[in-house]
């Protein structure tokens, strides 16, 4: 099992995010399935290109995703962002 880390935006976007119980829920639920395996074809996360490179993001709703870094060899995973990306 990975172990979770935020990075100071992902922790702003975490306290906006609790004033929508659905949207919580899903990143709870999303978060769940990162720490099991971020990497499973399931879990149907998306690899990022460009200024993100590197990272991997899985979709919250039409207007937000959660965008983190595997660490693999510390079996760490880093959110980077929840919100706020197609705004």
């Amino acid at each position: 099992m990975f172990k979770i880390e935020y990075k100071k935006k992902a922790i702003k976007d975490l306290k906006n995010l609790e004033k929508d119980r659905k949207l919580l829920l899903r990143f709870r639920n999303i978060l769940d399935n990162i720490k099991e395996n971020p990497y499973s074809p399931n879990f149907k996360f998306e690899r990022l290109k460009g200024n993100f490179s590197g990272y991997c993001s899985k979709r919250l709703d039409d207007k937000n995703r959660v965008i983190y870094e595997v660490v693999d060899d510390k079996i760490v995973v880093i959110i980077i962002s929840i919100i706020g990306h197609y705004d």
